[in-house]
C-alpha cells in the first residue's frame, strides 16, 4: 500500500495515532543465508496470496493519560487498513477500511476519546480500488475533497462530514494523478493530471465549486510540483524526453520568480555523449490503441534492418512511456544500445497508468494476460516491419517487467 509509516501525531501534538500488527496467525517463510562457510536458515512472517494475513488494528496514545485507545475497525479481521488521517479536529481520526479483494473501501472518522467509529462513505467497485494519499480535510471544519475513479476517470470530488457529495470539481477524460492541496483562503485546490496526454503531466488550480480552473504550468512535457505548506509559492521541476530537468520556484498564480537549476551544463554534456531523442508513437493491437517509444541509432537507416530489444515493465497503473528525462542506469543502457546499432522499444500495455479505470482495470484478476498479449503482438507487428530483423526481437523488465519478460517468451 506504499507506506512505510504506522505512526501519526495529532494536530495539536498531543495523541500519536499508530497502527498494531498481530502476525500471530501469519505463516512463516524461509529462506538461506549462504554465509563465508555454512549456511544458515531465516525465519519470518510472510503471508502469501490467499493465506492469512496480520490482525491490523488501530489505536491512539494519549500523552496526558499516558495511555492507548483502541479504535473500533470492525469485527472483520481479514481485512486491510491502508491509510490512516488525522482530520482538522484533533478529537477525530480519518481511517479507511477495505476488504480483502479491494474492491471495497470505507471511509470511518473515528472519536479517539471514546474508539467509536462510524462510517461517512463507501465506494465499491467490480475491479480493485486505488488506495491514495488525496484526502484533505478543509479548515472550516465541515468539509473534505479526495479523489475517485466513479464516474471512469480519477477526479476530485468535495463532500460533507456525513460522506454526502456537494461537487465533481473536476471532470472529464482524462485523471487526476496527484491532488497537491487546498488553500483554505481561497477555496481553491491544486493538483496535477494527465488532461493534455498520458504522455504528460501538468499543475491546474480550481475553486472546489468545479469553477475558475487554471492551468499553471505552460511548457509541455514533466511536471514534478513540490508546493508550499501556505499555498503561496511552489517549486517546478520540469523535464522533456530530451531537455535535464529544470527547476523553478513560481508564485501560486504560476507567474516565474526565478530560476533556481538550469542544469545547462547538464544538457550540454548529453549531447556530447548521443543521447537520443525518443520517438513517440501507438501500436494498435488487440483493438486498442498502445502508446510506445523507439529509440533509434543515430545513423539509422531504414534500407537497414535492426535488432529490437522491448523494455517492459507493464503492471497495473505504471507508465514507461512518458514525456520525462531519464538518466538512470536503464535509460542510460538503453542509450548505449541505440547507439551500438540496436533498437530500444517500450510499450505501456492494457493496465497501465493515465488512461482512465476502464484502461487500467481491465488486468484485475488475471494479471499477465492481456499485458503479454499486447507485447507479444506488438513484437509481432514490429517483426513485419522492413527496417527490423524478425530473428533479433528481445524483451527484458525488471521486477514485474521480469514476470512479463518470462511470459512473453514463454508464450509468444
Amino acid at each position: 500500500f506504499g507506506f512505510a509509516k504506522a505512526w501519526f501525531w495529532s494536530p495539536e501534538g498531543d495523541r500519536i495515532a499508530f497502527y498494531k500488527f498481530n502476525e500471530e496467525r501469519v505463516k512463516e517463510f524461509f529462506m538461506t543465508e549462504w554465509g563465508e562457510l555454512y549456511p544458515e536458515p531465516i525465519r519470518f512472517k510472510y503471508p502469501k496470496a490467499g493465506e492469512q494475513n496480520s490482525v491490523v488494528s488501530i489505536h491512539v496514545y494519549h500523552l496526558e493519560s499516558e495511555e492507548p485507545k483502541t479504535m473500533d475497525v470492525g469485527e472483520e479481521t481479514d481485512q486491510y487498513i491502508p491509510r490512516i488521517n488525522w482530520t482538522r479536529d484533533n478529537d477525530v481520526l480519518a481511517i479507511r477500511r477495505m476488504n480483502r479483494l479491494q474492491n471495497k473501501q470505507a471511509l470511518m472518522l473515528a472519536n479517539v476519546v471514546t474508539g467509536s467509529t462510524r462510517t461517512i462513505l463507501t465506494e465499491e467497485s467490480d475491479t480493485w480500488i486505488d488506495v491514495h494519499d488525496n484526502l484533505i480535510f478543509l479548515s472550516n471544519g465541515e468539509q473534505f475533497i479526495t479523489t475517485s475513479e466513479k464516474d471512469g476517470y480519477n477526479h476530485v470530488y468535495l463532500y460533507n462530514l456525513e460522506g454526502e457529495e456537494i461537487q465533481q470539481v473536476t471532470n472529464g477524460e482524462w485523471d487526476v494523478t496527484e491532488l497537491i492541496g487546498h488553500d483554505d483562503r481561497e477555496y481553491r485546490a491544486f493538483y496535477v493530471s494527465a488532461e493534455e496526454s498520458p504522455l504528460q503531466r501538468h499543475l491546474y488550480s480550481v475553486r472546489v465549486d468545479g469553477k475558475r480552473k487554471k492551468k499553471l504550468t505552460t511548457k509541455a512535457g514533466w511536471n514534478s510540483i513540490n508546493m508550499s505548506r501556505d499555498f503561496k509559492y511552489y517549486i517546478n521541476s520540469w523535464s522533456d524526453f530530451y531537455s535535464a530537468p529544470e527547476v523553478t520556484l513560481h508564485r501560486k498564480n504560476g507567474r516565474e520568480v526565478r530560476t533556481i537549476e538550469d542544469n545547462k551544463a547538464l544538457q550540454e554534456r548529453i549531447t556530447e555523449y548521443n543521447y537520443i531523442e525518443k520517438e513517440f508513437t501507438t501500436f494498435d493491437v488487440n483493438g486498442t490503441t498502445l502508446n510506445a517509444f523507439v529509440l533509434k541509432p543515430t545513423d539509422f537507416d531504414s534500407a537497414k534492418k535492426y535488432p529490437v530489444l522491448m523494455y517492459v515493465y507493464g503492471g497495473p497503473g505504471s507508465q514507461t512511456v512518458t514525456r520525462n528525462f531519464e538518466s538512470r542506469d536503464r535509460a542510460i543502457w538503453h542509450h548505449y544500445l541505440a547507439n551500438q546499432g540496436y533498437m530500444v522499444v517500450s510499450v505501456d500495455n492494457r493496465g497501465t497508468g493515465a488512461r482512465g479505470r476502464q484502461f487500467k482495470n481491465q488486468t484485475y484478476k488475471q494479471l499477465g494476460v492481456l499485458e503479454t498479449q499486447d507485447q507479444i503482438a506488438v513484437a509481432k507487428q514490429m517483426a513485419e516491419m522492413e527496417h527490423v530483423d524478425a530473428d533479433r526481437i528481445g524483451i527484458w523488465g525488471w521486477s514485474y517487467g521480469g514476470y512479463m519478460s518470462t511470459l512473453s517468451l514463454a508464450e509468444g
